[in-house]
């Protein structure tokens, strides 16, 4: 609705003048009423009205004077003049102040109505041109920011243009930080998300005296915040600004925040740092906030190495294969957790992740029925994991099919580790098996485990692993294998040490066994 304020010293011609037309019907709003000039100003100040109707002779200061007193500082509000008297000069000292129309009094209805509806169309177009306007200068805006946060604009970074430019953009600042928001991985309408956000940060940071700048950086939003963030206090302020403005969707937003540039010239340094911060952060804040905490670094400087995916892999089928979910969550969780301590970024997370989880889960399903079954019967379980949002979405994502698979297996009983053990020695005799590694993944004591293992087999375990690999060395040996062969097969590393093994437990060396055995 457009606001028509009626200025008139005659009470009655104000209040016919407010009742005698329907003015919503119109687009307007009587927002108020003057009795004179003095009010009028008032009136004025305080309501920003789009349309005044102003008697022409009044007490005081008559409505020319009044019009002219108002034209010095706002050129945008309409004017209708009503006056009783039929004088030239009035209507022509009103024409030099760009008034809309000429009324005598006693008002015809259908003149002014006319009137009304073509001030209402020309505000109509004049909205338009300015919302425009405003849309045109934004972009140039945005634009020049972008250029150089991309580091694409012509100017060097000591071209003292960049002064000129920031003054232009109203960013006369003493310091210049690029943030930049995400949304977390997961979800469809993302682009929709992104772009409602960005509307209601240019909406909120608009004008010369904003602290801050919004500027197209896709996939991301960029901000440039004014000064920068220089300590705790202001960045819970921006975390509040920045949840307040983004509403419910402020908990699918995540954001990392670059150097603080001393010029707007040099902040695509700050946007570089900004992005390599993003794409590091899996590990979005867990406390709610869009931005991570001041002391949160690029994990450069101190990143330790990356984890052995194939090494958590088998660590993670043992658990899987002897019914241990809580071990495999454990094993997983650590594995996360090195995975961020090592500086690797969310994409390359969620895709060692994925390794981990579909070389474990093959593994297991060459030997469980019921692992097979779910990869079959829930092909997206593994592709399910790039789709994650964060490091506790991950977590549970990865949980979840750990507890799939033992609800499809059946828990271990303690009474069947022992067992069980004996099954995993004779599949992964080749394996570098560890009584220690095995007790890890049962959440037992090692030593306890083996006086178990010894109870129940009557061999110790390394003892009954020797028995399983020499068993399986003969059928290799008398199929002709060569003796380096055997032993890489059967789990050892040296020929000397599978050798003094195999002479030990056979009474004969490796290749006289051969030689008896593979010509029969």
């Amino acid at each position: 609705m457009y606001k028509v304020l009626i200025v008139d010293d005659e009470p009655q011609i104000r209040e016919g003048m407010r009742t005698i037309i329907d003015w919503h019907s119109f687009g307007f709003r009587v927002c108020g009423i003057a009795a004179n000039g003095r009010e009028a100003l008032e009136e004025h100040e305080r309501q920003a009205p789009d349309l005044m109707i102003v008697d022409i002779r009044m007490p005081g200061m008559d409505g020319l004077k009044l019009i002219e007193r108002i034209r010095e500082k706002d050129e945008g509000v309409h004017f209708l003049i009503l006056s009783g008297y039929s004088d030239f000069d009035y209507a022509k000292k009103a024409i030099d102040y760009r008034v809309n129309g000429y009324l005598l009094k006693p008002v015809d209805e259908d003149e002014l109505t006319g009137f009304i509806a073509r001030i209402r169309d020309m505000l109509v177009a004049e909205h338009e041109k300015r919302r425009q306007s405003e849309a045109e200068e934004q972009w140039r805006r945005e634009q020049a920011i972008r250029s150089a946060a991309y580091g694409t604009s012509p100017l060097s970074a000591e071209d003292p243009s960049w002064d000129a430019l920031a003054a232009r953009l109203g960013m006369e600042w003493n310091g210049y930080q690029v943030v930049l928001l995400a949304a977390k991985r997961g979800g469809e309408d993302d682009g929709r998300l992104l772009a409602s956000v960005k509307r209601k940060l240019a909406e909120r940071f608009a004008g010369q005296s904003a602290t801050a700048a919004v500027f197209p950086a896709d996939p991301y939003i960029g901000l440039v915040i004014r000064d920068g963030i220089r300590g705790c206090r202001e960045a819970r302020e921006w975390n509040e600004t920045l949840r307040g403005l983004c509403g419910e969707a402020a908990d699918r937003i995540a954001g990392a925040c670059g150097d603080i540039a001393v010029s707007l010239g040099r902040i695509d340094r700050s946007f570089a740092s900004a992005s390599r911060r993003l794409n590091r952060r899996l590990f979005w804040c867990e406390d709610g906030d869009i931005l991570p905490p001041l002391s949160d670094g690029d994990g450069e400087t101190s990143a330790s190495p990356a984890p052995d995916a194939e090494k958590i892999a088998d660590e993670l089928f043992l658990a899987l294969d002897i019914g241990r979910r809580e071990a495999a969550a454990r094993i997983a969780n650590d594995a996360l957790k090195a995975m961020e301590q090592s500086g690797m970024d969310g994409p390359e997370c969620r895709s060692a992740a994925a390794h981990i989880a579909s070389a474990a889960l093959h593994k297991l399903s060459a030997v469980n029925a019921a692992a097979a079954s779910l990869l079959r019967e829930r092909p997206d379980i593994l592709s399910d994991i790039y789709e994650t949002a964060d490091a506790e979405s991950l977590r549970r994502h990865l949980n979840g099919i750990w507890e799939a698979v033992a609800e499809r297996s059946g828990a271990a009983q303690p009474e069947r580790i022992v067992k069980q053990m004996k099954e995993l020695i004779h599949r992964n005799y080749d394996q570098n098996l560890k009584l220690e590694t095995l007790a890890e993944v049962f959440h037992y004591n090692s030593g306890y485990l083996g006086k178990l293992f010894k109870s129940e087999t009557g061999d110790y375990f390394n003892n009954y692993v020797d028995k399983v690999r020499m068993e399986k060395a003969k059928e290799l040996l008398a199929q002709g294998l060569k003796v380096h062969q055997v032993a890489e097969r059967v789990g050892y590393a040296t020929v000397d040490y599978f050798y003094s093994k195999f002479k030990k437990y056979a009474g004969k060396s490796p290749s006289a066994f051969r030689g008896k055995h593979s010509g029969e």
